[in-house]
C-alpha cells in the first residue's frame, strides 16, 4: 500500500508541480516558485546531470517557440483540486500554515503496525531574512497495532551564513524520532546521519533536541541529546524487553580536499553555488561517537564509534564517480535492543532518498555487528548501454553500483547494480547480492524518487 501511495503521489506532482510549488510557497517572494526544484543543483563539474537538465526544461518561463507559457498552460494555472490532493500553504504576514492534502492521509506502512492513518500540519513563523520558526505535527493511527503515534517536532532555522539548525522533537512513535529536512535526506546526509536506528518491532515515547552546525565550509557539527521509553510491540528472548534509552551523540564533517583544488578536464568558469560541508568535495572526513547513559539495569548501555571518508570526483564532464568507506566499531555492548544496533541504510523497493548510498538487496534485519567495514561506489556516466541511443535516451544517464561489507564475525556481504536515470532526480535499478556466509545470492529492483524531496519545502529554511 505504502508504494502505491508514493507512486500515486510522484504522478500527482509532476502532473501539477507548479501549482504544488505556488501552493508550498516560499517566503522569498522574488524568487520564482518554479526554480525552487533547483535549489539543489550541483555545481561545475557536476552539473552536467541529466536529472536537473529535465527540471530546468521544466521550469523554464518559454515553450520550445520561444512564447511566453500561457496561464491557461496546465503547468501554470492554479488547479483547486491539485490543493485538495496535494496540500496548501496559507499566508497571513509572517506566519504560514500549511495543511497536508488527501494523498498524505497515508503516511507509513510496516508490517507490525499495518497502514498509518493520518494527518500533518506545520506552523511556520518568519522571525528574519531565512531565519524562521517551524512547528510541524503529524497525527496518526496504525490501524493493525491499533496505536495512536504523535510526532511533534520545533524547528528553529539560524544564522543562515553559518546553515544553522536546531530542532526540538517530542511524541510516540514506531519510526525514528530524529527529523530530518528534505535538503538533509537529498545531499546524503543520511547515511551519517546522527541519531538512533528505527525498528518497528518497537514502540518508544521520546523527547531529544538536536543542533547542526557548519562553523566554516569545511567543517560541520551535529549534536544530539536523546531519551525514548521503548516498548516491544512483540516479544524478543535474550535481549532487552521494556527499557530506556539515554544517549549523547556528536558527529563531525571535515573537508579534506575542497572542491576547486584539482584540476579538472576542460575546466570552466566556477559557479557561484555554495559549498556545504558536506556535498560534491574530492575527500571528505566523517566522524561520530555515540554513548548510551547507564542509568540502572532498564537502560541501554553502550559506545560507538565510526569513521568515514567519502568524496566525489568528476573525471570528465560525461563521468562522475563517488565513494565512501566507513569503519566502526561498538567499543562495549553491555545492554543492547535492536534499536541499538547498526543498521545499513535502505529504502522501500519504491523509496526517496537518492540511490547513492542506499543499500538496494540486503536483508532487512541485517546489522553491522559488532565491528564493521564498508565500501560504496556510484559510477555515473553516458556511454554504457544508452550509448547508441543518446540521441533518443531523454537525457538518461547511467550507473554502476558497488557495495561491500565485512564484520568482525567473519560474515561478508556484497552487491552490484545498474540503474538508468536523471541524476539524483529518478532512478531504476537492478541488484545483485551475495552473502558469503550463508552462500545466499540475492536480487532486487529499486525505484527511487528524490524528486518528492526536491518538491518539499516543509521543514526547510527558504
Amino acid at each position: 500500500m505504502r508504494y502505491i501511495a508514493r507512486i500515486a503521489t510522484l504522478l500527482l506532482a509532476l502532473s501539477t508541480v507548479m501549482p504544488q510549488l505556488q501552493a508550498q510557497t516560499s517566503t522569498n517572494a522574488n524568487e520564482p516558485e518554479p526554480h525552487r526544484l533547483l535549489r539543489y543543483a550541483p555545481p561545475y563539474p557536476f552539473d552536467n546531470d541529466g536529472g536537473y537538465q529535465l527540471l530546468r526544461a521544466m521550469t523554464r518561463p518559454t515553450d520550445v517557440s520561444g512564447k511566453l507559457r500561457r496561464r491557461e498552460d496546465p503547468l501554470v494555472m492554479y488547479a483547486p483540486w491539485s490543493y485538495l490532493l496535494a496540500g496548501r500553504n496559507f499566508a497571513f504576514g509572517r506566519w504560514d500554515l500549511g495543511i497536508d492534502g488527501l494523498v498524505f492521509m497515508f503516511p507509513h506502512y510496516n508490517k507490525t503496525d499495518g497502514l498509518w492513518l493520518g494527518y500533518e500540519v506545520q506552523l511556520t513563523y518568519q522571525l528574519a531574512a531565512r531565519n524562521k520558526l517551524i512547528l510541524r505535527s503529524s497525527q496518526n493511527y496504525a490501524l493493525r497495532s491499533k496505536h495512536w503515534y504523535s510526532e511533534n517536532h520545533l524547528l528553529l532555522h539560524y544564522a543562515p551564513e553559518l546553515n544553522a539548525l536546531a530542532v526540538l522533537s517530542a511524541g510516540h512513535t514506531s519510526r525514528s524520532s530524529i527529523h530530518l529536512t528534505p535538503e538533509e535526506l537529498y545531499r546524503g546526509h543520511y547515511p551519517e546521519i546522527i541519531g538512533g536506528e528505527t525498528r518497528p518491532e518497537w514502540r518508544k515515547y521520546f523527547i531529544s533536541l538536536r543542533h547542526r552546525i557548519n562553523p566554516t565550509s569545511r567543517l560541520g557539527l551535529n549534536m544530539l541529546a536523546s531519551y525514548e521509553d521503548r516498548k516491544p510491540q512483540i516479544e524478543f528472548r535474550h535481549l532487552l524487553n521494556r527499557h530506556r534509552a539515554l544517549t549523547l551523540e556528536a558527529a563531525t564533517s571535515i573537508v579534506l580536499i575542497p572542491l576547486g583544488s584539482i584540476d579538472y578536464i576542460e575546466p570552466q568558469p566556477h559557479r557561484s553555488t555554495p559549498i556545504r560541508a558536506q556535498g560534491y568535495n574530492p575527500l571528505e572526513l566523517g566522524l561520530r561517537f555515540r554513548s548510551a547513559i547507564d542509568l540502572g539495569a532498564h537502560y541501554s548501555k553502550y559506545q560507538l564509534a565510526e569513521a568515514s571518508l567519502s568524496g566525489a570526483i568528476a573525471i570528465d564532464p560525461e563521468l562522475r564517480l563517488d565513494y565512501r568507506i566507513n569503519v566502526g566499531k561498538y567499543l562495549n555492548r553491555d545492554r543492547m535492543s535492536r534499536l541499538d544496533e547498526r543498521f545499513l541504510p535502505q529504502d522501500p523497493i519504491v523509496g526517496r532518498l537518492p540511490l547513492s548510498y542506499q543499500w538496494a538487496a540486503l536483508p532487512e534485519e541485517w546489522t553491522a555487528g559488532e565491528a564493521w567495514l564498508m565500501a560504496q561506489a556510484n559510477l555515473y556516466t553516458y556511454g554504457l548501454l544508452l550509448s547508441p541511443l543518446k540521441q533518443v535516451s531523454l537525457g538518461l544517464d547511467e550507473a554502476l553500483h558497488l557495495r561491500a561489507y565485512k564484520g568482525l564475525d567473519n560474515r561478508a556481504y556484497a552487491e552490484i547494480g545498474y540503474s538508468i536515470g536523471w541524476g539524483n532526480v529518478s532512478r531504476l535499478g537492478i541488484f545483485y547480492g551475495y552473502d558469503t556466509a550463508l552462500d545466499d545470492s540475492r536480487f532486487a529492483i529499486k525505484l527511487n524518487l528524490p524528486i518528492s524531496l526536491l518538491l518539499s519545502v516543509w521543514s526547510e529554511r527558504d
